[in-house]
């Protein structure tokens, strides 16, 4: 039973590059959403929200469900799949990702993919909602370490070659190299600092201690015999633990639980040799 029907697309700009977004219908009833980014946006570090209206107010779509309270998604990856629940047949829905400088309300590029429910079980007094499809794993894997950027103890630490940001807002890519090695976030900025490590506020990836950089590597499930693998999964970087059913571990240093990520959701690698 297909949920979404007749969609269309609205595309805008970023970094006054385009991003590309499709809708479709998936055959579970969900709605698949793809993006592409040009290449020259790869690596790069922002923020994504994604929201939709039921009467007037708007409601945040995160991996823990959706709030009125406005917050950030914390990834843009290639292939998204979102649930929609108790929309009336014919109802238009609407689903908007803006993408904003980090952490700021700046915004750089707006998308929107409009839909038609069909066939959709409404059920009277229940309010319509979206849920973003996202398996999730506490599971931690015992040769990395599962430190989170947003940890009180060092989120406020200034990063960057000139301090221009803070650990907490930009140090996902940072963060997910100190989990390899086993350090801290704030034990491997603080040598980054001393080292060169930073070109603005972006981490060399050639500068992290005792780790060998072997560039970005086509993803399979081969590459983690020889490679330690940090992913990108669109304005955000995580550590990708493994293959496992459904797609990648990760250790991801920018939520609280550690998202499976599947192929088509990461865009790109950067690898260390082991």
């Amino acid at each position: 039973m297909k949920y979404i029907t007749l969609f269309f697309i609205v595309m805008s700009c970023v970094f006054a590059n385009d991003i590309q977004l499709t809708c479709s219908a998936k055959d579970n009833g969900n709605m698949g959403i793809e993006v592409k980014l040009p290449e020259s946006l790869d690596g790069k570090i922002w923020d994504t929200y994604m929201y939709y209206t039921v009467d007037g107010q708007k409601y945040y779509i995160t991996l823990e469900g959706s709030s009125t309270e406005r917050k950030v998604l914390g990834m843009l990856p290639q292939q998204m799949e979102l649930a929609v629940h108790n929309w009336a047949q014919g109802a238009e829905v609407n689903v908007v990702v803006e993408v904003c400088k980090s952490n700021t309300r700046e915004i750089l590029s707006t998308a929107k993919c409009t839909a038609l429910a069909s066939d959709t079980p409404a059920i009277a007094g229940k309010k319509a909602s979206i849920e973003f499809v996202q398996k999730v794993s506490d599971e931690t894997v015992r040769w990395y370490s599962n430190y989170k950027q947003f940890d009180s103890k060092w989120k406020y630490d200034k990063m960057g070659q000139y301090n221009g940001t803070t650990i907490g807002k930009d140090g996902c890519a940072m963060s997910s190299a100190a989990n390899i090695i086993n350090w801290t976030p704030r034990d491997l900025n603080n040598r980054l600092k001393s080292n060169g490590g930073y070109q603005n506020n972006l981490i060399i990836w050639t500068k992290v201690p005792y780790l060998s950089y072997s560039g970005k590597k086509s993803l399979s499930s081969s590459l983690f015999s020889s490679y330690h693998v940090i992913g990108y999964v669109g304005g955000h970087f995580v550590l990708l633990t493994g293959a496992k059913s459904g797609g990648y571990g990760s250790h991801d240093p920018g939520k609280s639980s550690n998202p499976v990520y599947s192929s088509g959701q990461i865009y790109s690698t950067r690898c260390y040799s082991k």
